[in-house]
């Protein structure tokens, strides 16, 4: 047989060198039929047992192909010689994966696209070029894989020449949840073992939340009523509290206790869009003829789309007001009440009119009786004069001038005041 030199070599340098002999196989085989290569040889001296396992690398085989493994156990007693040692016919195809697998994209929604890349290898670290793949997405719920589709709708794709993919994938056909698992497969070849690869995504969490305030009449919600007969209205405020965006808002409500309602403003057009931290305003008219009941339920439901993650969103909004109505005899009291109020005001308008007309007739007899006149003096004010007095000169008013010693009784008489009105004589003397 064939020597084989060993050497134990320690930085790029021979340490130790040793010849053996009885570690080859050997065939009695020419060249032309027989030809081969030491894969691997391992010595151990700790080994008594009858079995024992001599690992080598797969690295070291050539596969795939038709090519013969031999294995030749000895030691310094004993070795194992042609018809002992353990042959094998080995066809075997080649392990896969994908190498540097990964997502370009960092700020991630539920409603992104995203980019994987990754390079298909076989365990010789050899680039796997026009490799049929595709790609899975976890259904947690039952622990099943569901094929997914690119964005361009296709659910194959091919690796290039030099192993790579770039692939689009759109996550809006994924689970709700913060994380994502996708799977890349290749279903295997005559030369290449089936082989998988996974991924998992995480993505932003948002959050769709409203608050929502409701006026009955300019008043809360919480001490507004709903007055029968009326047409109460009823003004609704919604804030956008959460993170997540909100498209395509509208709302519906509903209630009872014989109230109708009439949307002034409904569905809100699809590109508006209610941000974190906006808010609308919608209005509603609640009306009912009769109604015996003391309270009202009313229900809000609000509905839209998140921009973010795509999903439906929906809330609804409940509250319990009270119903105020008129008493069924109270119409008249009322009419009656200000029917009175309204004579009370007219009669006192009308003896206040009659009483400043009767003092003024009154005053306009008086001066008529006193026959006097206002006469102009020359420093511009007045007095007032007898009109018997007005074409009188100075010396006629001078012949007029009483007499010393004329009687109360004649100057009484003069100006006309009757003997019944006369004041005792002695009395005004005293």
């Amino acid at each position: 047989p064939l020597n084989v030199q060993l050497s134990i070599l320690v930085g790029n340098k021979s340490r130790s060198q040793d010849y053996r002999s009885e570690l080859l196989y050997f065939s009695a085989q020419d060249e032309s039929t027989f030809e081969g290569k030491v894969l691997s040889v391992n010595y151990y001296t700790s080994r008594f047992g009858p079995y024992y396992i001599a690992p080598f690398s797969r690295l070291n085989l050539n596969i795939p192909g038709d090519t013969y493994y031999a294995v030749m156990p000895a030691n310094r007693y004993f070795q194992t010689n042609t018809q002992e040692v353990m042959t094998a016919a080995i066809s075997d195809t080649l392990d896969g994966s994908i190498n540097d697998f990964r997502v370009v994209e960092t700020n991630i929604n539920q409603s992104s696209n995203i980019t994987l890349q990754g390079q298909a290898m076989d365990e010789m670290n050899r680039t796997l070029m026009s490799l049929p793949l595709s790609l899975y997405w976890l259904n947690a719920t039952n622990n099943s894989w569901v094929q997914a589709r690119l964005v361009n709708g296709a659910t194959n794709f091919t690796t290039s020449t030099d192993g790579t993919f770039n692939i689009q994938v759109p996550l809006s056909q994924t689970p709700l949840s913060s994380i994502s698992t996708l799977q890349v497969r290749f279903a295997g070849n005559a030369t290449v073992k089936p082989f998988s690869q996974s991924i998992n995504i995480t993505k932003n969490q948002y959050e769709a939340k409203i608050r929502v305030s409701v006026y009955l009449n300019n008043v809360s919600s919480i001490l507004g009523k709903l007055v029968v007969g009326d047409q109460n209205l009823a003004t609704v405020t919604i804030v956008n509290t959460g993170n997540a965006s909100i498209m395509n808002l509208g709302y519906s409500v509903s209630s009872t206790s014989g109230f109708t309602s009439t949307n002034l403003v409904g569905v809100v057009s699809a590109d508006t869009v209610l941000s974190p931290g906006e808010s609308m305003t919608f209005q509603t008219i609640f009306s009912a003829a009769v109604s015996s009941f003391d309270h009202a339920n009313i229900s809000y439901t609000f509905s839209g789309n998140i921009v973010e993650t795509g999903q439906i969103y929906s809330s609804e909004f409940k509250l319990r007001v009270g119903v105020f109505r008129v008493p069924e005899n109270s119409l008249g009291t009322t009419t009656f009440i200000i029917l009175f109020f309204l004579g009370v005001g007219g009669l006192w308008i009308g003896a206040y009119l009659y009483i400043r007309k009767s003092t003024k007739q009154m005053n306009e007899a008086v001066l008529g009786k006193g026959k006097s006149s206002a006469v102009s003096t020359p420093s511009g004010s007045s007095k007032y004069v007898k009109v018997s007095e007005l074409a009188m000169t100075p010396k006629d008013k001078a012949a007029e001038k009483p007499k010393e010693g004329t009687d109360l009784d004649a100057l009484l008489k003069e100006e006309g005041v009757k003997d019944t009105e006369k004041p005792d004589s002695k009395k005004e003397a005293k």
